[in-house]
């Protein structure tokens, strides 16, 4: 990984690590499916006037449109939903915290569903560490806080795999579209599949109180936490893969973590600490970044 791909990969997470500080602010007003409808609506308009300034036409792409649809029902609509969902009843640090283990996903979806690699020793010692930190932030948390709480993991853990399926679905099946119409179109999409259940389900001319303030946090969530992260990740993944893509969600957690506790006096519990730590150690054992590590001890050996 060249040094200007990894900044990028750093970006990414910045872009990235706010957008649950938001969504926790967020549903305290708002559904949390209308919550990530406006997130799409918002972000679905400035990347198509993105393509109008820059002149980016998006009908030759639209062929794959059935791919699209599924590129952004993983990526936008489950794994957003299930985030603010789940972000109902955990706090944003634990959301962070689970957002890491897309990159232990990512891998185990690789190996055990799609069969594209065989792990070694030191992966499946990462992949059990990875899931043992997971159930350190989980089995206090629920005893300590409740049933709901662990729904609440329940569900973010469900946006982790949601988001680790649609990295490496968009990885095989839209390689060939560009980073601008890749993002615009699958973030379309989403809306267009969001559109009808947030209508439905939520009712939210009647639910949802929308104040300025939270009007500008929305477009904050969807052009800087939507947009712009998903231009990001298409032009990356395109350079270097999915799998050191992922590696952004691994910088999420201490991202995360210092937002919550700086703006939301979110507690610095010891189990969230352990299990980010553990998650953390685990990743750098079954991801890309331990085989840079080796490659670079080798090379200077």
């Amino acid at each position: 990984m060249k040094t200007r791909d990894l900044l990028g990969v750093c970006l990414l997470a910045l872009l990235w690590s706010p957008t649950f500080l938001i969504i926790r602010i967020g549903v305290h007003d708002i559904p949390p499916i209308t919550l990530t409808w406006m997130r799409l609506v918002v972000a679905s308009l400035f990347l198509l006037g993105w393509c109008f300034i820059q002149k980016r036409p998006l009908r030759p792409y639209l062929r794959d449109w059935k791919k699209i649809f599924i590129a952004g029902l993983l990526n936008n609509v489950i794994a957003f939903t299930c985030c603010a969902l789940g972000e109902v009843y955990a706090d944003s640090s634990t959301a962070g915290i689970i957002e890491g283990s897309v990159s232990l996903y990512t891998l185990v979806i690789s190996v055990v569903v799609l069969g594209q690699r065989k792990l070694n020793a030191r992966q499946v010692a990462g992949a059990v560490l990875g899931f043992a930190g997971l159930m350190i932030i989980l089995m206090p948390t629920v005893s300590h806080e409740g049933h709901g709480i662990g729904l609440g993991v329940l569900m973010l853990n469900m946006m982790a795999i949601s988001f680790a399926s649609g990295f490496l679905y968009t990885e095989r099946t839209l390689d060939h579209v560009p980073p601008l119409p890749a993002a615009t179109l699958q973030v379309v999409a989403a809306t267009l599949l969001l559109t009808p259940i947030s209508a439905l389900y939520d009712q939210p001319w009647h639910s949802a109180t929308l104040t300025w303030t939270l009007s500008g946090y929305m477009v904050a969530l969807g052009v800087f936490g939507t947009a712009l992260p998903w231009i990001v990740y298409f032009r990356l993944v395109k350079k270097i893969g999915a799998s050191y893509v992922a590696f952004a969600t691994l910088l999420c957690p201490v991202i995360v973590i210092l937002w919550g506790y700086v703006f939301l006096h979110e507690p610095l519990t010891w189990y969230k600490l352990l299990g980010a730590g553990v998650t953390f150690a685990s990743v750098m054992l079954v991801g890309p970044t331990a085989d840079l590590v080796l490659k670079w001890i080798k090379a200077r050996a």
